[in-house]
């Protein structure tokens, strides 16, 4: 998942041991992006599918938000 995140969204990230999360992206708008799908996977962890339904969050919200 988080390679997926990596890719799609071109940003820097590192999950500690402790659970914290370190960010960084080309742009304000991709950290809030990732920000904002971190927040989706917590709260659907335990659905199934969770990482087509991200991609194609990532896919709609990147255009919705003019990100490319």
């Amino acid at each position: 998942m988080i390679a997926m995140l990596k890719q799609q969204l071109d940003v820097k990230c590192m999950v500690s041991q402790n659970g914290r999360i370190w960010l960084r992206g080309k742009s304000f708008a991709h950290e809030r992006l990732l920000m904002d799908i971190i927040e989706k996977i917590e709260r659907e962890a335990h659905t199934t599918g969770l990482t087509d339904r991200i991609k194609y969050f990532i896919l709609n919200e990147k255009q919705k938000r003019g990100i490319i």
